[in-house]
């Protein structure tokens, strides 16, 4: 993986000036150890598998929240979405990125997701955002909510291009025609409960996570027909734990990670759950499970497990700027994590 093309710090002025409308430029020194500078955000790469890192600065005044790509092709297109409606994209895998002007919403943006088709992908977020790309990011579009509570995580089924977001106050929408309109299934609705992330197997099984703030604690509820029918999940006790992250190897095995280094593990397709020593008191945000690796991130570290899940490993990254939000793999054994 060629070195990072990041913005020097002599750029912060210049961009906020015009607005990021420019490119970033290459950055010759990664941020030195124990600094933690106002206003940069945190990209790390890895080209191992994890195992080590390095850290480059994105002198952003925002959080990046999740990274994706809607490009078919391997080593292309990258964008990256977070607070205050950020969005920075790569065309070229992650060497150089240019800061998107459009600047079509000012909420935060708390996820992305391809809808199916190549090129295009749907980012949600707070106060119910929706917006859509249809040209790899190059542009995007407002698209009509049904709800103005915060949307948290949106998945779609490539085949047949239906979708799902949820978020606050048991907020759950769904569309039917790859993003372009959305409709709220209010049989989910609940001020009580949050759900903050979908796990989309296929077209008949998937699972969403959430919490319930009546009884302060998380859940999982799965469905295997669709969405029909519902049920909970049995998983370990876990008062005032909340799950951020959840992802799946296969039909059968995932992880989900929360708050206070929560990490269980299921192996029967969601219903049941197991807990795992993280070796961590800290909010674990995100998950990425796969035939390589299972890597989870949180405040300043990174997790590792070599055997699918069951035991891990951590380091600290000393010189992130903040905790990490996400993750996303460019290629074999190559990795970006980003966060604040």
């Amino acid at each position: 993986m060629k070195k990072l093309n990041l913005i020097v710090s002599y750029c912060f002025i210049f961009l906020i000036i015009v607005s990021f409308s420019n490119g970033c430029k290459k950055d010759d020194n990664p941020i030195t150890p124990g600094t933690n500078t106002d206003g940069v955000s945190t990209l790390i790469y890895s080209s191992d598998m994890g195992l080590t890192w390095t850290v480059y600065k994105l002198y952003l005044t925002d959080a990046i929240k999740r990274i994706a790509t809607f490009n078919q092709l391997a080593n292309s297109s990258v964008i990256c979405s977070g607070t205050k409606g950020t969005i920075i994209r790569s065309t070229d895998g992650g060497s150089n990125w240019a800061f998107d002007s459009s600047a079509v919403t000012k909420n935060d943006l708390n996820d992305m997701s391809s809808v199916g088709t190549n090129l295009s992908g749907v980012a949600v977020g707070n106060s119910g955002t929706i917006i859509k790309t249809d040209n790899d990011g190059v542009n995007w579009v407002t698209i009509t909510s049904p709800t103005t509570n915060n949307l948290y995580s949106v998945r779609f089924i490539a085949i047949p291009g239906i979708g799902f977001a949820v978020g606050s106050n048991g907020t759950v929408i769904t569309s039917t025609d790859r993003g372009n309109s959305w409709s709220l299934l209010s049989s989910f609705q609940s001020s009580f409960v949050t759900y903050r992330k979908i796990e989309l197997l296929n077209p008949l099984n998937f699972l969403f996570a959430g919490d319930s703030s009546n009884v302060n604690r998380p859940f999982i509820i799965k469905t295997s027909d669709g969405g029909t029918t519902w049920q909970s999940a049995v998983i370990p006790s876990l008062q005032g734990v909340k799950l951020f992250g959840m992802d799946f190897r296969g039909l059968d095995t995932g992880i989900a990670v929360g708050s206070n280094g929560t990490i269980i593990k299921t192996v029967d397709g969601g219903l049941n759950w197991t807990l795992k020593q993280s070796g961590l008191n800290e909010d674990i945000k995100a998950i990425l499970f796969n035939m390589e690796i299972c890597i989870a991130v949180g405040n300043k570290h990174t997790l590792l497990s070599f055997d699918n899940g069951d035991t891990w490993s951590f380091q600290l990254i000393n010189n992130a700027n903040g905790p990490f939000h996400c993750i996303f793999r460019i290629d074999q054994g190559e990795y970006f994590v980003a966060g604040d």
